[in-house]
């Protein structure tokens, strides 16, 4: 993929793609395997529709197990070791009887359209820790 800026963005769901971006995302995705092609269905059409991709069938399928091995790796700067991976299932919501993909083709002449948006599916795959060490805090009441 090409060089992008990256947006963090909580009020969106899934993956934002411009569209060059999106369309090779896509092909790749319709590569993986025959199931994939016979059952993926991508909606481009962002003005009235939800502008994701959906399987014809449960997240869950057996039909689906080698898409679940993907990962995408983002890259945050020029350094080859300051990134981070993320599986295609992160971005998948089983809808019973289909998937859906929130892999999404970002409007053109929008403010993010030439961005890479990550949402909120993409941050739920981090855990904060903290550790407070009080050891050496003198009581000053």
């Amino acid at each position: 993929m090409s060089v992008l800026e990256a947006t963090i963005a909580l009020n969106f769901p899934g993956l934002g793609l411009p569209w060059y971006e999106y369309q090779q995302f896509i092909n790749l995705l319709y590569r993986i395997n025959s199931n994939i092609t016979a059952d993926l269905s991508c909606d481009v059409s962002t003005a009235t529709s939800t502008g994701i991709c959906q399987l014809a069938n449960s997240c869950f399928s057996d039909r689906y197990t080698e898409l679940w091995t993907y990962q995408l790796k983002i890259q945050f700067d020029i350094a080859a070791n300051n990134y981070t991976t993320v599986g295609l299932g992160s971005f998948a919501i089983d809808g019973g009887d289909v998937c859906n993909l929130y892999v999404q083709l970002l409007e053109s002449g929008t403010a993010q359209s030439t961005n890479l948006v990550l949402g909120s599916m993409w941050l739920q795959n981090f855990v904060a820790l903290f550790i407070v060490d009080y050891s050496g805090v003198a009581n000053t009441d």
